[in-house]
């Protein structure tokens, strides 16, 4: 068993699909956060370095952008792998649920809370793909139990 390895196999790569959109939006927003890091935060004058509230935020966005490039130069400099936007769309598929979600809490206050919840479940058993009287049925049954105690 050898255990002498060479600078280049000790970063190599394996690049995954979508790696440079993630790379890119991370860099991005580690940018944007150093951007506000003086609207965000103060400095006391006369107090020592390590004790400004500023400064321990600035070296943490600082070396997050940093990395942040490294991980978007990596990613421009590894070999490319088919499946990027199919891996995007799968990751934008998750706001879906965070849009039902919202959605539901908005209309509570318009509906009521067991009508909008019943709607609501029936919607989403109907985008999960069960399609049969029988589960619907039981999802508003289940809905309706749940709220007559």
């Amino acid at each position: 068993m050898s255990r002498v390895k060479t600078l280049q196999s000790l970063f190599k790569r394996y690049r995954r699909p979508g790696d440079i959109v993630f790379a890119w939006i991370i860099l991005i927003f580690s940018v944007f956060m150093l951007s506000q890091i003086f609207e965000q935060t103060a400095y006391k004058s006369g107090g020592k370095l390590f004790a400004q509230p500023r400064f321990w935020p600035a070296v943490s966005l600082s070396l997050m952008t940093v990395f942040a490039a490294f991980h978007l130069l990596g990613s421009a400099l590894s070999e490319r792998i088919d499946g990027r936007w199919r891996e995007v769309l799968f990751w934008l598929a998750a706001f879906e649920y965070a849009a039902w979600f919202i959605a539901y809490a908005a209309s509570v206050p318009y509906g009521g809370y067991l009508l909008t919840t019943v709607l609501f479940a029936v919607a989403l058993t109907l985008r999960a793909g069960y399609r049969s009287g029988r589960m619907l049925t039981a999802t508003v049954q289940f809905d309706c139990d749940r709220y007559s105690f």
